[in-house]
């Protein structure tokens, strides 16, 4: 008899990617929810194969809510996540800085009209998966940075 757990797979049914499994391990937790979707609280990252560098937050309760996310960094190199004091504290987190971050893709009709909104991020504690977004209210960031050099608002 083996000692090593064997990880139950579960399935998320999505219209756009199908089926994709995931483990209880995988689930992120956000208690407030996310901005527009605060009654949903469990999500996955799920990472599609030629999409990179966009990943995917799925909600598990309700596959027709997925949200393509960047890491901000790539945007904007100089990015910096300024919370108040203990404004993390809920999802275990001293700052951004230990925590995974994460920006929400808006897709326009036109290439150049895909942005990321750089004033709300979303911050995931790793070792926990507890995940929180938050509101830069006093930043000059913009909730619609464009993501292609050249691009307008």
């Amino acid at each position: 008899m083996s000692d090593t757990t064997v990880l139950e797979q579960k399935i998320v049914k999505t219209l756009v990617f199908g089926d994709i499994p995931y483990s209880e391990q995988e689930i992120i937790l956000f208690p407030e929810g996310i901005i527009g979707f605060e009654d949903k609280s469990k999500f996955i990252i799920y990472n599609k194969e030629g999409y990179e560098p966009f990943q995917w937050l799925i909600c598990i309760t309700d596959a027709s809510i997925f949200l393509p996310i960047i890491d901000p960094y790539l945007v904007m190199p100089d990015y910096q996540v300024a919370s108040n004091n203990g404004e993390l504290q809920s999802i275990g987190l001293d700052s951004a800085k230990t925590g995974k971050v994460y920006s929400i893709v808006t897709v326009g009709r036109e290439v150049h009209q895909v942005t990321t909104n750089l004033r709300g991020p979303i911050i995931i504690n790793e070792n926990r998966n507890l995940g929180k977004q938050i509101i830069l209210s006093e930043s000059e960031y913009s909730l619609k940075q464009p993501m292609l050099a050249g691009s307008q608002n």
